[in-house]
């Protein structure tokens, strides 16, 4: 699928969802962790960036209540700001409800010590593995907000480990089997490799045909995009 139309698609989405406001509502029940309110509120982790992975993990859902939600939107009240507040608070737990990104296969490159994207899209359904030299044992949360069997899960979805290993992609596939519908990074350059060798060039055997790879640090506004 070509660049241009996602493009498109993350700009409806952003207006449909408020510019991007209403995600403030994936709140610190999601992202498990007390540092910032919501996903995206962050400064060196849980930035902007992974507030855009998110986003774009619900522009390539195919549930009927994303295709709603692209279609019609919500109804926002920016001059009233009960409503508006009322209006996230909706989105959110509509998405959580019905599961919107069950099914979906993700993997986040390069997740940091608050994988909020990881958390928030777990919380939505998908099946979520995170890939980063930091361990899951040092990643930050709150218990008040993550449980013990959310903990469970992230460290068994977990692979601490050097991209740029000679033994990587091989690795990712036998902790994963491969086969993701959604590849992404956040604060990864997409050369980011040594020898000119790019984050995409590397990894794109682990995503399934008609797989695609999310770039958050792509441009300011949309990101980059790559299909398989």
């Amino acid at each position: 699928m070509k660049q241009e139309k996602f493009d498109k698609e993350m700009r409806k989405l952003y207006r449909r969802i408020g510019a991007r406001q209403q995600l403030h509502y994936f709140d610190k029940k999601y992202i498990g962790a007390s540092s910032g309110y919501a996903i995206g509120s962050g400064r060196c982790d849980n930035t902007p960036f992974s507030r855009k992975q998110l986003e774009f993990a619900l522009i390539t859902s195919k549930h009927p209540i994303v295709k709603e939600i692209l279609e019609t939107g919500l109804v926002d009240d920016y001059e009233n700001w009960e409503n508006f507040i009322a209006n996230g608070k909706k989105l959110s737990e509509k998405l959580e409800k019905n599961l919107v990104l069950k099914g979906v296969k993700i993997l986040d490159l390069g997740c940091g010590y608050i994988p909020s994207f990881a958390r928030c899209s777990r919380k939505l359904g998908a099946e979520v593995y995170t890939v980063d030299l930091i361990p899951s044992e040092e990643f930050e949360f709150d218990e008040e907000y993550f449980s013990q069997q959310d903990r469970d899960e992230e460290i068994n979805k977990h692979i601490k480990l050097d991209l740029w290993d000679p033994n990587s992609l091989e690795k990712i596939t036998q902790k994963t089997k491969s086969n993701f519908d959604l590849m992404s990074s956040a604060h990864l350059s997409t050369s980011d490799g040594p020898n000119g060798h790019d984050v995409m060039e590397r990894f794109a055997p682990l995503l399934k045909k008609d797989g695609i790879y999310f770039d958050a640090m792509g441009n300011m506004l949309d990101g980059k995009v790559y299909q398989k």
